[in-house]
């Protein structure tokens, strides 16, 4: 049993009294592979209730939890015990716990946990700069990540294997030697690490200096950061200048600029939506029976019923034009709605008309990916649930691979719903055997 125990309350105030003690250490639990660790709950109340403790969000593909007793009449002590598996991969996993009144059927309170799992060789006092660390990656990527791990845990430098570990801590998974040494080169190529008799080390840099060597444009969000409050992305707009990096439409390739004037055309005679459309079909390579399941900042999700698969990239790019058509972030798959059915309908005129074929308007979409306003990461594979409720609303889930843990979650409701279910590759549906029908442009048609 880890020598790492948060003593842990939730509050709440109910006729005046306190029926629950508030918190009196920081829910934050630091365990090694194969390590368990405990968290003493105190439900004081309201007395004579039944009350239920349960999880949400835990992770239980690195870890297993025990909850006892899980439900009983207040007052009275919980034990909530998780063991990180002992191969679990080091990160930083982000979960909580709910108090329920059964009696009354109301959550009393709910607190999230942050349970960090080390490798052995990164002591535990390093926990609370790892858990600021991974909040580093999620807003600039790994590069500037690995710069302040090394910068706050090993000043004086750290080797490759070391490297490696933090790594897969600061992402939460199995990285390669290969994929962790490029990395390094890389960072070494640009200033940010020096590299001697096999230490790297990271340099001494400003802030404004070492942000200038990193493409943040290809930088992904995470969901946290992706759906801010307004005032925060406005902080962030103010200490990073992103105009720099916001790139003019007339500095794109021809046949793009073109596919996007037609979007705007078809927008100022119809509306925005047959101009999504048209673009859903064209520069983000979606089949003539597929859809754009989310948009989210620079992320997309599509989802092609043809394959049964769905498939998710990044586009700064294709961000800024969605947004210039007058669109707003959120779900568009409709496939049961008539207004969503007509705007489909109309683009697909559009690009019959113009291209002849949506195989030959997709292409533009691996023109795209050619000139690097498209990518992707390939080791990211989701589970996606589509909530089809009976108003017609569309509800969205994102759990990571295994289908266990969420990750983002977007009109969600307590209702019975006709469920969808797809794994979202992070890849071009290209058969590799066949690329040339994908990336050859006939004359005339762009």
């Amino acid at each position: 049993m880890s020598d790492f125990v948060v003593d842990y309350y939730t509050r709440r105030e109910v006729e005046g009294e306190r029926e629950v003690s508030s918190v009196t250490a920081e829910s934050l639990l630091v365990l090694y592979p194969g390590e368990s660790g405990e968290l003493q709950l105190y439900v004081h109340g309201p007395r004579g209730h039944v009350v239920a403790v349960e999880e949400y969000g835990f992770p239980y593909s690195v870890a297993s939890l025990e909850i006892a007793p899980k439900q009983a009449q207040a007052p009275f002590q919980v034990k909530v015990i998780a063991t990180a598996r002992v191969n679990a991969t080091p990160g930083v996993y982000a979960w909580g716990v709910r108090v329920v009144d059964i009696t009354q059927n109301r959550v009393l309170g709910e607190e999230p946990i942050t349970m960090v799992i080390l490798p052995r060789n990164i002591p535990k006092s390093s926990a609370r700069d790892v858990a600021s660390i991974r909040e580093v990656y999620g807003k600039f990527g790994i590069q500037i990540a690995l710069w302040t791990a090394l910068r706050l845990l090993y000043p004086h430098g750290a080797v490759f294997a070391i490297i490696k570990s933090l790594y897969e801590m600061i992402t939460g998974r199995t990285i390669s030697k290969g994929t962790v040494g490029n990395t390094l080169k890389t960072m070494v190529a640009k200033g940010l690490l020096e590299h001697r008799n096999g230490i790297y080390r990271a340099v001494d840099l400003q802030r404004e200096v070492l942000l200038s060597r990193v493409n943040l444009v290809r930088v992904r969000y995470p969901w946290q950061v992706l759906k801010r409050e307004e005032h925060e992305a406005e902080d962030d707009r103010r200490q990073i200048d992103w105009e720099k990096h916001q790139l003019s439409v007339d500095q794109l390739p021809q046949p793009i600029q073109r596919a996007f004037s037609y979007a705007v055309d078809i927008a100022e005679a119809h509306g925005s939506l047959p101009a999504l459309y048209f673009l859903v079909h064209t520069l983000l390579g979606v089949r003539q029976t597929g859809y754009l399941l989310l948009w989210l900042s620079d992320w997309f999700i599509v989802v092609e019923p043809k394959t049964g698969f769905a498939h998710h990239f990044y586009s700064r790019l294709l961000h800024r034009m969605l947004l210039q058509l007058g669109l707003d972030e959120g779900i568009y798959y409709r496939p049961y709605d008539l207004q969503y059915q007509e705007a489909r309908r109309l683009a697909q005129q559009y690009i019959r008309r113009i291209y002849g074929s949506h195989q030959s308007a997709r292409r533009l979409h691996y023109l795209l990916w050619e000139e690097g306003y498209i990518w992707s990461e390939e080791d990211e594979v989701y589970t996606v649930r589509v909530y089809h409720y009976p108003d017609g609303e569309v509800g969205i889930q994102v759990l990571d691979k295994t289908g266990r843990e969420e990750v983002y979650g977007e009109n969600l409701r307590d209702k019975l719903a006709q469920v969808e279910t797809y794994t979202a590759l992070p890849c071009r549906h290209v058969d590799e055997r066949n690329e040339e029908t994908y990336f050859y442009r006939p004359g005339g048609l762009y």
